[in-house]
């Protein structure tokens, strides 16, 4: 059985609580500003094969915020929600929809279509945010250039996934989302809000979780900056808004960046950001980044 709840659009700020536990649900949202406090889709060790699904979809002033979980993240069967926002409505206008997650989510997918804009905040207790997904899409032109944006803001993106990596396309959304060093994160596709208010001190790092955990103090778990999540493992990516120069993503440039960094200055070929280019993603490990992680050498985000 196939649920649906559509919200239809509604002037002014409305708050919402929705729970559908029946089969595979679909909750869509178009139009108007909402606020949902909690959205219960499918129930606790639920059936696995069930598809339930969150649409927004473009309409004047569209602008959408979670402040709790979507669906139950912490089920056994989790990551059984997928989130799809889409401007088709709005895509020859200038108020393209927003989605705001103020809580961590655990999702089987998420999705920006056309132009969208989703971004991260932080919950009521001020925590960061981070969103665990299997899947995410952001939507891309004829010429392979994002069109949609995730905004990180000061918060944490995991991918799980299976099959191969997605790392390829992640690091290109995220070299777009920079831009370049005059326009720091005023691209589209993966930017941080937080870092263009200091592009100098801060950027969003990214990794495989097999490359960089032996690198890193703290184990997965409770005390982990992206959180106690068991879908978080080998084969993760892991972004997050961090300091330059913050090799193996623990949050503070320490010596073991710096000698990671070191090992790699003016070698030849390409780098990543595991390698120690961690400013600029031009593929290269040299005198900017060296001297801006030196001056971020013993600090903490």
């Amino acid at each position: 059985m196939r649920n649906r709840y559509c919200v239809p659009r509604i002037l002014g700020v409305e708050k919402h609580e929705v729970e559908l536990d029946g089969g595979s649900d679909i909750l869509g949202i178009s139009g108007g500003t909402f606020v949902f406090e909690a959205v219960a889709m499918g129930a606790p060790g639920g059936p696995e094969n069930d598809n339930d699904a969150i649409n927004v979809t473009g309409g004047t002033d569209s602008n959408v915020t979670f402040k709790g979980d979507v669906g139950y993240a912490n089920a056994t069967t989790g990551r059984r929600v997928s989130v799809t926002v889409d401007d088709a409505v709005l895509r020859d206008m200038d108020d393209n929809p927003t989605v705001t997650f103020a809580a961590t989510e655990n999702l089987k997918r998420l999705e920006l279509q056309n132009s969208a804009t989703v971004r991260l905040d932080r919950n009521a207790n001020n925590d960061h945010t981070t969103i665990i997904a299997s899947q995410l899409a952001i939507a891309e032109d004829e010429n392979n250039v994002p069109t949609a944006r995730l905004d990180i803001n000061d918060g944490f993106l995991a991918i799980n996934y299976d099959g191969d990596s997605p790392l390829e396309d992640v690091v290109a959304w995220i070299k777009s989302g920079f831009k370049d060093v005059e326009h720091a994160w005023d691209g589209q596709g993966i930017i941080s809000s937080a870092a263009a208010l200091d592009p100098g001190a801060y950027a969003v790092g990214w990794a495989e979780a097999s490359v960089i955990q032996p690198l890193q103090y703290v184990p997965f778990g409770p005390d982990h900056p992206f959180g106690d999540f068991e879908d978080i493992d080998g084969t993760t990516i892991l972004v997050r808004y961090t300091l330059v120069g913050d090799i193996n993503l623990d949050g503070t440039v320490d010596d073991i960046d710096i000698s990671i960094l070191t090992g790699n200055y003016l070698s030849p070929g390409t780098w990543g950001w595991a390698d120690g280019d961690v400013f600029g993603y031009d593929g290269v490990v040299d005198d900017p980044d060296v001297g801006l992680q030196a001056g971020n050498y013993g600090m903490s985000v």
